[in-house]
């Protein structure tokens, strides 16, 4: 069996790279699917809370990803330092509210409230929600207000987040779908539309 190639994720040094959108979608490509709150008791009263938990990226996990033009299957990672310098230019770009749907549009309805870095496996809160992810792993709490991707949450059609964003000049968009890394069919335009929106 042909060993497959593993590609290294980073940053630019201008930090013009990075993620720019979090999706929703039914088939993260890191395998780690998120805990929702909802009807937590709060003065005796059932409220919904519409949050979602989950990682967005883990640190050294193998992601499998498909060349669509070569179909050469090959594999991406992204390092902890790496993780870091996403999770933080997200937040410093102000992208808390970019979020897809199965990568395919954006929606309203969706913010990103909470994002931290694993530091204490143990004592982590993603720990207290039942995940066993390690230390480096970037997670992530969104607010879901619209009803009906509330909806979709609940029924179990979307399960997870996937990053979306460029590395290395390459897009990535992290779904199981394979076909998606095409997402992005001009890279230099996408570039163009990061620099307008800092």
């Amino acid at each position: 069996m042909e060993k497959r190639k593993v590609y290294k994720c980073v940053i630019d040094d201008e930090n013009r790279l990075g993620v720019h959108a979090i999706g929703l979608v039914e088939e993260p490509a890191i395998e780690e699917n998120w805990v929702y709150l909802n009807k937590v008791k709060l003065s005796a009263v059932n409220n919904d809370k519409r949050m979602l938990y989950g990682a967005a990226l883990v640190p050294d996990k193998q992601i499998l990803r498909i060349d669509k033009d070569t179909m050469e299957e090959y594999y991406i990672v992204f390092d902890k330092e790496t993780i870091y310098k996403c999770a933080h230019l997200y937040l410093k770009k102000n992208l808390q509210h970019a979020a897809t749907i199965e990568h395919e549009f954006a929606v309203t309805g969706v913010t990103m409230v909470e994002s931290w870095i694993i530091d204490d496996t143990e004592k982590d809160k993603s720990s207290a929600m039942g995940m066993s992810l390690p230390q480096g792993t970037w997670m992530i709490g969104m607010y879901v207000e619209d009803d009906a991707i509330w909806s979709g949450v609940k029924e179990e059609k979307i399960k997870g987040f996937s990053i979306e964003g460029l590395f290395n000049n390459v897009a990535v968009s992290l779904s199981k779908n394979f076909e998606e890394d095409a997402f992005f069919k001009d890279l230099d335009l996408l570039l163009e539309d990061i620099k307008k929106g800092e």
